[in-house]
């Protein structure tokens, strides 16, 4: 068979296996880096709502300098059955999310809320 023949076979070859097996290749490889993008940000999520803090979130877990309950100035009937009252050295709303699984609509317009949740990474929250 000669070489003018064996080039037109050869690279209808190429054409009919060579460029789908690439494009599964290709899109193996962006599915499995998707994929590892999801497991990372569920496992930030899941640490955020379990209160175990990945390193670059610790600082928005920190307490506040003034305690949520003189903030909003709550009286002691109220604080005694606050989670926040109860665990100082963590910020208010993390126990609320602890506790509740979600946070109170109050947290969300509270100053104290939304000076710690500035400092977490986009698509955190």
């Amino acid at each position: 068979m000669p070489v003018d023949e064996l080039l037109p076979i050869l690279g209808a070859f190429v054409v009919r296996l060579g460029i789908p097996l690439a494009v599964t290749i290709l899109v193996t490889w962006a599915l499995h880096c998707l994929d590892a993008r999801w497991r990372r940000q569920a496992a930030a999520q899941q640490a955020l709502c379990l209160g175990v803090q990945p390193p670059r979130l610790q600082p928005s877990a920190a307490p506040a300098s003034q305690p949520c309950w003189e903030v909003k100035q709550c009286p002691p009937a109220r604080r005694a059955a606050c989670s926040a009252y109860q665990q100082p050295q963590i910020a208010c709303w993390l126990t609320h999310l602890r506790r509740d699984g979600r946070l109170p609509a109050g947290c969300r317009t509270c100053p104290l809320f939304s000076r710690a949740s500035t400092a977490l990474p986009q698509g955190a929250d």
